[in-house]
């Protein structure tokens, strides 16, 4: 039990001044008399922000909380944190807690990064030889350079993004709080970041990382908690609470589609080209938004050139819900013979089974002259989902692979087609 750093139990939280039972009552009187549906009832049916979370967590683990906006994460963590108080429950934290829930909390803008790091070693506990000694490991974490030097207040929000990673992870936090900061950052300092969160979770720091990107949580968690409205929905094993949330959030995302369907096109165009229309057949030949993972789909797009473009390189790209490129493909040099786009016409691509397992993906369409000179760049022309089904059940990721297995006693494993 020693090695519990975190430990919530009943925890209730609803923002706002509370109502004392005595004023509850008469307010639920005045009501009553005026409009018997209207009154205020002392139940747990009111706008709480968090019901009933019961949670532990173990030094050295990474816990993933994930959930849609509104689900609670953020409130947790302030709990946590200390910033908020609890309506209702007991939080227990031990140990010393580096929260990162906003980018510029504890820096002072006109302060250099030099001296934030010493004003929040400061609030830390730490002393000023511990602060003078993690300096130069903090400046070569943040990369900024000649800007370390220089006031918060002139920095990119990457730049503070850096300045508060660099402190965090190293300042000796028994607990971080990390809410969502790490996307803001490059794809190299993400890298980085990742890198050291791993040294830091075999050092013992238990980290709570709400995000909403599910590969970083699959990723780096020991364990994840899925929160909707305040509640804990589920706990567990990362893969399966990642994979529910992929579930509930696609049925969501599959809504939207039908709901806003037709898409407003993105586009870029040099004037002598332009598209009117993309559509995605089924395999009956029928327009379609939703697929399941190997299915058969025709891409058709109608379009309309002012001047016949001859020889274009004319390219395709799939993209997911959080603008991921899957897959791009086009005619290119593989395709030897003349083609054309003159006037008003169309299309089209087969794509005899579509690997991609589920999600909602959208369609982009890019055009270029046989010299490489850009006619055309449109991004959310269509959207298709692919829905859950039994094929997918034993897949991860974003690309369905079919795969033999042989083992060294010579037993070959195949999955039936």
């Amino acid at each position: 039990m020693n090695d519990v750093t975190i430990r919530i139990d009943g925890l209730w939280k609803r923002y706002g001044l509370p109502v004392p039972a005595v004023m509850r009552k008469g307010i639920n009187w005045f009501h009553a008399i005026r409009n018997p549906q209207s009154a205020i009832r002392n139940t747990d049916d009111g706008p709480w922000a968090l019901r009933d979370i019961n949670l532990q967590v173990k030094r050295g683990e990474t816990l993933g909380i994930i959930g849609r906006n509104g689900a609670g994460k953020s409130t947790l963590l302030k709990v946590l944190a200390g910033v908020i108080p609890p309506t209702r429950g007991r939080v227990e934290v031990r140990g010393r807690v580096f929260p990162m829930i906003e980018l510029n909390a504890g820096l002072h803008m006109e302060l250099t990064a030099r001296e934030n790091v010493r004003l929040l070693g400061a609030i830390m506990g730490l002393s000023r030889e511990d602060i003078e000694d993690r300096i130069p490991e903090i400046e070569e974490f943040c990369e900024l350079g000649e800007w370390f030097n220089r006031p918060v207040r002139k920095y990119s929000s990457g730049m503070v993004a850096r300045l508060g990673f660099g402190v965090a992870v190293n300042v000796n936090a028994d607990i971080l709080l990390v809410d969502e900061v790490l996307a803001v950052g490059d794809l190299a300092f993400q890298r980085k970041c990742y890198v050291h969160f791993e040294k830091l979770r075999k050092a013992g720091t238990t980290t709570l990382f709400v995000s909403h990107n599910m590969r970083q949580v699959e990723r780096m968690c020991d364990r994840v908690m899925f929160l909707a409205e305040g509640k804990t929905l589920k706990e567990g094993d990362p893969d399966e609470v990642c994979l529910l949330y992929y579930k509930m959030s696609s049925r969501e995302e599959i809504r939207s589609v039908e709901a806003v369907l037709p898409i407003k096109a993105v586009c870029e165009t040099s004037g002598e080209f332009q598209i009117e229309e993309v559509q995605i057949f089924d395999k009956t030949g029928n327009p379609a938004h939703a697929f399941k993972t190997l299915d058969p789909m025709r891409i058709r797009v109608k379009y309309y050139a002012t001047e016949k473009i001859n020889n274009p390189v004319v390219g395709i790209v799939i993209l997911t819900s959080d603008v991921i490129r899957v897959s791009a493909f086009g005619t290119g040099h593989d395709y030897r013979e003349d083609i054309s786009l003159k006037g008003e016409s169309y299309f089209e691509v087969s794509i005899p089974m579509v690997h991609l397992l589920p999600g909602v993906y959208s369609v982009a369409v890019n055009v270029k002259s046989s010299n490489g000179r850009r006619i055309y760049s449109g991004q959310n022309l269509a959207q298709f989902a692919i829905e859950y089904s039994s094929i997918n059940k034993d897949h991860r990721g974003l690309i369905h692979i079919e795969a033999d297995w042989v083992f060294a006693n010579g037993q070959l494993l195949t999955k039936p087609r």
